[in-house]
Parts: structure tokens; C-alpha cells; sequence
């Protein structure tokens, strides 16, 4: 593993490479965009155990934390999906910098889904995108963060009035979510993608849900090839009682093989 700051000076992002460890038959390199807020706490020893799984199979491979959030510059309310969709873009080119590589691939994980797809829709250097359980309605995304939120604030502080846990919509679960990037976010939807074309979408998600079924909908109007599989022991992110409970690779260590076969 290589930890290394990359990008501006006025707005570095932090970034672990994993070089490849075998020589594949075809090198790849592969792009980790990761969640938000408490999921990214939840998921980071699963992304980091993908990123080396990856590594292992002969990818070059790049996690990294959006401006504002994790080790990169910038302080927690100067993010927002703009700036994260540019934050793909720089690290796209970075890794194809480290990497030699002219196309790179990429896995998103929940709300790292979402920015993934809407920041690659143009780009004609990326040859697939990998959802992992993706955040599809930003709006709806936004609406369960709030109720979670709520649930927690009602559960941690149960003498507080409910109309004064209406301030947490400035944060969530501990985290930045101001209006800013509320309104961004709410204004964000999979199922409005318009052209995604000369990429192969694949999506592998740990419980059924009637938004993946509308996106495959979507994307076979827009004549995208793609693939979906359902891999069961996922990370529970609607459940209250699961905001800290990390999830451990193990836990979904068939997902991670789906993913890095799919990308092999």
C-alpha cells in the first residue's frame, strides 16, 4: 500500500494505491469510490479488503477520501456532490498516471455509486462502472439519512424535545450533511441518466429492492449493457441499530469475490 496526497495544492485528496501483486493475463486499473458519512466508517475494512483482493488479482488499485471528508484537505462542509463528482475525475487521472493505463474501471460503494456514475456518464476513458448496493434517488438517500438520524438523536438524547432535533438536519449521524449538500444530493437520480454509453454497468447488491429492478429498467430503455447479480450478507444500511457496527470483510467476503471476478 501507498498512502499519497494527489490533486491541487489548495485542494489535495488522500489517496491509498495498491499495486498490482501477480501479473494477469490483462492488467487493470481499478478506481474505489467510496461511501459517505457513517456508511464510509462502516465500510472502510470491506473497501480496504476489496482494494487489496484486487491487488492480489493484478489490478492496479486506488481508494481515496472526497474533499472535505477522511485525510483529505478541506474542512467538512466544503464538500457536496459537485466537488465529489470532481474529485472522481482528478483521481481517474491520477490512477491512469500511476497506473500507465488508458481506460480504468470503477467500483462504487452506496452514495460513491451514485457520484461514480454521474461523474464517468461523459468520459470516454473508463470502460465499466461496478455498483455496490448504490444509492439510486438522491432525494430518497437524503430522506432515510434524516429519519436515521432522527432515531439515533431520539435514542441518544431521549429527554430532548423532537423540535429541537430538527437542528441535526445541519449533520447527520455525526457528520457534515448541510443544506448545500442536501440540495444537491435531492436533485440527484439514477433513473434520469441520460447517456452512458461505451461502458459496460454491472451492479451486485446484498437485498432485492424496487429501485435496482427500475434502474436495469432504465438502463436497458438506454440500450446499456449490464449485468446484476444479488449476493445475500450485505451491510444492513437502513437499520438504526446497525449505524456503527463495522462491517467486517468476512461478513461479505462472497460480495467481494462477485466484484473482483467481475472485474477480472
Amino acid at each position: 500500500m501507498n498512502p499519497f496526497f494527489f490533486g491541487s495544492s489548495k485542494k489535495p485528496l488522500f489517496g491509498i494505491y495498491h499495486p498490482p501483486q501477480s501479473r494477469a493475463a490483462k492488467e487493470r486499473a481499478v478506481l474505489i469510490c467510496q461511501p459517505l458519512g457513517h456508511e464510509y466508517v462502516r465500510a472502510h475494512r470491506a473497501v480496504r479488503q476489496l482494494a487489496l483482493l484486487l491487488s492480489k488479482a493484478g489490478a492496479h488499485a486506488l481508494r481515496f477520501d472526497y474533499y472535505g471528508t477522511g485525510d483529505s484537505g478541506g474542512e467538512g462542509d466544503e464538500g457536496g456532490l459537485a466537488q465529489w463528482t470532481q474529485d472522481i475525475g482528478t483521481a481517474i487521472d491520477e490512477l491512469k498516471d500511476v497506473s500507465g493505463a488508458s481506460r480504468v474501471s470503477i467500483v462504487g460503494v452506496r452514495a460513491g455509486a451514485l457520484l461514480a456514475v454521474l461523474a464517468v456518464s461523459r468520459r470516454r476513458d473508463v470502460d465499466a462502472v461496478l455498483l455496490w448496493d448504490p444509492v439510486i434517488d438522491g432525494a430518497g438517500y437524503a430522506a432515510l439519512m434524516d429519519e436515521m438520524n432522527r432515531q439515533w438523536l431520539g435514542s441518544e438524547y431521549p429527554r430532548v424535545p423532537n423540535g429541537d432535533l430538527e437542528t441535526s438536519r445541519v449533520g447527520a449521524l455525526g457528520f457534515h450533511f448541510t443544506p448545500a449538500m442536501r440540495r444537491e444530493l435531492e436533485q440527484a437520480n439514477l433513473l434520469s441518466l441520460e447517456d452512458f454509453s461505451g461502458k459496460r454497468l454491472s451492479m451486485i447488491v446484498s437485498t432485492e429492492d424496487p429501485e435496482h429492478r427500475a434502474l436495469r429498467a432504465r438502463l436497458d430503455e438506454l440500450r446499456v449493457a449490464h449485468d446484476y447479480a444479488c449476493v445475500p450478507g450485505g451491510g444492513d444500511w437502513a437499520r438504526r441499530e446497525r449505524i456503527t457496527a463495522t462491517i467486517l470483510p468476512h461478513q461479505v467476503s462472497g460480495l467481494l469475490q462477485g466484484i473482483v471476478g467481475a472485474l477480472a
